[in-house]
């Protein structure tokens, strides 16, 4: 077995059959083999019986019958999926006899077990369950779902993580599986096990639709930017992957999908883009509407989709097309084969993708980062494989476009507008650093980062025109040659690169705070005028960053706290590095006199590199996750340390008390302390969401406006601490942070005066104007928040300005598309343009000039919409010209 679980579902079902097995061997008093039959099950229920009667009953009996019980509702649960169609409607009777074999065996065992438990059946709970499941079909609420075998194992999903009932209160005495005394035992391998890892991988991947048809549910409606769609739809697609990767190892011969489909004998027909009719294994079918449930659960239309791009990217009589061909097949067949409108939209971007495809793939070898569904279905196109990650992607996809519709533009439009701000943000930031160095604010510091290149680079090569000159062992998305077609047609590719973008320009914002200390210095002013009641309301952009930077890592009291300026003094001196003196016996305080001398500039560097950092809850729970796998050489973006963060995330944010979590999410983790992949989704989302305003924030300008505070209080006080410097033997001249250290400790030798005298004989009382003026003006001590708002909103769509028709907009383009799949075989047939005969998968299409004219005029229309936006918007936002052309 892999290291990682196929799925939750199944991992559950496999820990309560191991402990179940392991137990009976305990009770029955061992077996000569410690790999046992399912007969081997049966003589061990039988001899507990007979060597019980009369004597005291062995532990664990009622919780051994209890986990078989378990293991029985799973397999009765998938042997009902496999034929729900026959007992919904009467028309097959036949049973899953590889099912009904070892559930037969199972529920032997128990009848003998039950015959020694005691008051209450153990197995009530467990039938309710198992009825409840079978009596009703799955809901589409939009809430979290969660699914039975979930309930049913929920405290199963590790083996660290047992029920209370069946922990330290029951099982008693020799540990079940850690006794080195106790040989371990097992259950060898049964019939249908493969069949029920399949059904479990594809249940927890359906599961994952659910969450992610809410999120995208949710951008639709206005409610989450695409962003965070997009984001969590990402990382959903490395779960899936990553599941999908440990499935194939453990059964390789159900690898990829055409294996499944051979295997499991699947038939269905897609006519004019509804399923027609669908077969699942040994002749069940039937023709209702309610026969897609299975249909739906294993992504057949996504893999029919695929199969449909296989066929048109194959050029007539080619075994083997080098990706060229494929591109040229698909632009020559695509006027001519209408399908689902994800397809159509997929075909106008995935040549676009196979023309780069060098570019992009020594770009990925080199460590360079781009969506997981990029990366994929690419592979997919160019090898031909389809493992089973590949058709829930693309099934996800069709998922989400019959959500959102055709949005193209709108997706684009969000993706401009980052960048337009990005660009503004740099430029304004940019053009003042300069005059900001005059005042030796700035020293020894950079006005530019390698990060906000980085960014530069992007805006003017990433999206519109290929950029042929990749970046090895860059892992940010910079110099990525997509198309902007190919941006129009992807939303959850065009989200995640916008997400990127904001991330950078983010993670540089804030990383420049730390320059000179500007931002810690004015931090510390505040607070202590806050704390010396010299200034009233709020600078609500600096307390905004002050509080998601967290006022113990910045070294600050909280506001409003009842403190001397002196101690402000101090706490400011000491988080630069300077070290503390004793307290005087008598007074207890502080000698005002024994002021300890500043750290040299490097040490202060050194000291405060890291006090401003980007934070997020996600990262935050990436870094710890990375810290308890002890491994430093680990790669952040792997999928299984993605998983493990996510862990971390719902641990944090489900303890924290402030938090608002899913009753359901938060009843699965105090029982289990684990959570499912769409559970865990359905946290990640709402974390991004709320970090939401933060990453919209613009730190660089923040930092440009307490820059220049401190150059204001620099030339007007400039003489005066020149003056108390030369008393205490220093230099006249002074930096930044220096300069608030004097002012606070000039403030701390008049601290018994009040508020007023302050301000009046103090150059405190001078600060204190500075920031009453920013506050009292409606248009300054919030216009960063506001900003940050109103660039949060452009993310997200106008619910009332967008209305979709869940249906393709022409429906006739589908009339006479018929596609088939029996096992792994597919064909396709369509009508001509003027309605005569069908063509065939098989015979060759001469449409490529109608093809090619369709991708001209759809990426021109592309590049318009783009150039519209730089030149109508640009130029007003004080922009030059040459860092966008």
């Amino acid at each position: 077995m892999a290291s990682y679980a196929i799925s939750d579902i199944h991992r559950s079902y496999k820990s309560a059959q191991k402990i179940a097995v392991q137990c009976l061997a305990e009770a029955a008093g061992g077996a000569e083999c410690t790999t046992l039959s399912g007969n081997d099950l049966v003589r061990q229920a039988k001899r507990i019986v007979a060597e019980t009667r009369g004597k005291q009953v062995p532990r664990n009996i009622n919780n051994i019958v209890r986990l078989f019980g378990y293991v029985i509702a799973g397999r009765r649960e998938c042997s009902a999926w496999y034929r729900q169609k026959a007992e919904r409607f009467d028309s097959e009777t036949e049973k899953d006899s590889s099912h009904d074999k070892f559930r037969s065996i199972l529920e032997i065992v128990v009848e003998h077990l039950r015959q020694l438990c005691g008051e209450g059946d153990p197995l009530a709970k467990i039938a309710k369950l198992g009825k409840q499941q079978t009596s009703k079909p799955k809901s589409s609420d939009p809430a979290v779902q969660e699914n039975v075998l979930i309930n049913i194992f929920e405290a199963l999903a590790d083996n660290d993580t047992l029920p209370e009932a069946i922990t330290a209160d029951t099982i008693t005495g020799t540990p079940v599986l850690a006794a080195t005394s106790v040989p371990e035992y097992e259950l060898q391998p049964q019939e249908g096990d493969d069949e029920f890892a399949l059904w479990c991988f594809f249940e927890e991947c359906h599961n994952i639709r659910i969450c992610l048809s809410t999120t995208w549910r949710s951008y639709q409606a206005g409610k989450l930017s695409v962003t965070v769609a997009s984001d969590v739809t990402d990382k959903a697609f490395q779960l899936i992957h990553l599941s999908s990767d440990d499935f194939a190892i453990s059964y390789p011969h159900l690898a990829t999908f055409p294996k499944v489909a051979r295997h499991l004998r699947l038939e269905a027909t897609i006519n004019a883009g509804k399923m027609e009719d669908f077969r699942c294994k040994k002749g069940i079918e039937t023709h209702s509407t309610k026969a897609v449930d299975t249909a739906d659960v294993l992504c057949i239309s996504g893999y029919i989709e695929l199969e449909l791009l296989r066929a048109m990217g194959t050029p007539y009589g080619t075994k083997d097309p080098t990706p060229d061909q494929v591109a040229h097949a698909l632009n020559a067949r695509r006027s001519s084969a209408a399908s689902h409108p994800f397809t159509q939209r997929f075909v106008h971007a995935v040549g676009g993708l196979l023309n780069i495809r060098q570019q992009l793939l020594e770009y990925l070898d080199h460590g360079g980062d781009v969506d997981t569904f990029c990366v994929d279905v690419l592979s997919f196109m160019i090898h031909k494989e389809l493992p089973l990650y590949c058709v829930v992607d693309y099934q996800i996809c069709m998922d989400i476009v019959d959500i959102i519709g055709d949005s193209r533009f709108s997706e684009i439009q969000r993706i401009l507008k980052m960048k337009m701000r990005v660009m503004s943000c740099m430029t304004v930031y940019e053009d003042k650093a300069p005059r900001l160095l005059d005042y030796d604010i700035f020293p020894d510091e950079s006005k530019t980062s390698s990060i906000r290149e980085q960014c530069k680079r992007q805006i003017k090569h990433g999206f519109e025109n290929p950029y042929k000159d990749p970046c090895p062992g860059s892992m940010i998305w910079q110099n990525i040659p997509l198309l902007g077609s190919t941006l129009l047609q992807l939303p959850v590719t065009c989200g995640w690169l916008t997400n990127m973008l904001q991330t950078e320009i983010y993670a540089d914002g804030v990383v420049s705070c730390n320059n000179a200390n500007i931002v810690l210095a004015v931090a510390h002013l505040y607070t202590a005028c806050k704390n010396a009641k010299v200034i009233t309301g709020r600078y609500e952009d600096l307390e905004f960053v002050i509080e998601t930077q967290s006022i113990k890592k910045l070294g600050l009291l909280p506001l409003g706290s009842d403190v001397s300026v002196e101690t402000s003094a101090r706490l400011f001196d000491s988080v630069l590095g300077a070290k503390k003196k004793q307290r005087n016996r008598v007074r207890h305080k502080m000698d005002a006199g024994s002021r300890m001398p500043l750290p040299d500039f490097k040490q202060v560097q050194e000291q405060t590199a890291h006090k401003f950092w980007p934070t997020s809850a996600y990262f935050d729970s990436l870094a710890s996750a990375r810290r308890k796998t002890a491994r430093g050489d680990d790669r952040y973006d792997t999928p299984a340390m993605m998983r493990t963060a996510l862990l971390c995330l719902a641990e944090t944010l489900l303890q924290d008390p402030a938090a608002k979590p899913d009753e359901a999410i938060k009843h699965q983790w105090e029982t289990t302390k684990s959570l499912t992949p769409s559970q865990l989704l359905a946290v990640l989302r709402d974390s991004l969401a709320a970090d939401e305003l933060r990453r919209c924030f613009d730190h660089h300008a923040l930092l440009c406006e307490c820059a220049n505070l401190l150059a204001r209080l620099k030339k007007r006080g400039h003489v005066l601490i020149g003056m108390l410097r030369e008393k205490r033997g220093l230099s006249r001249n002074f930096l930044g942070y220096e300069m608030v250290s004097d002012i606070l400790w000039q403030a701390a030798e008049k601290q018994d005066q009040s508020p007023a005298a302050l301000k009046s004989h103090t150059l405190l009382g001078a600060v204190s104007a500075i920031f009453q003026n920013v506050i009292d003006d409606p248009s300054q001590g919030s216009k960063l928040l506001r900003r940050a708002e109103v660039d949060a909103k452009i993310l997200r769509c106008d619910a009332a300005a967008t209305k979709v028709d869940p249906t393709p907009a022409d429906l006739s383009s589908l009339e006479g598309m018929k596609m088939m799949l029996q096992g792994d075989t597919f064909q396709f047939e369509t009508k001509s343009d003027d309605g005569g005969e069908m063509q065939s998968s098989e015979e060759p299409d001469e449409a490529q000039a109608d093809g090619e004219v369709e991708d001209k005029l759809l990426q021109s229309k592309g590049m318009e919409l783009m150039q519209s936006y730089m030149e109508g918007m640009l130029p007003s936002m004080g922009v030059p010209r040459d860092l966008w052309e």
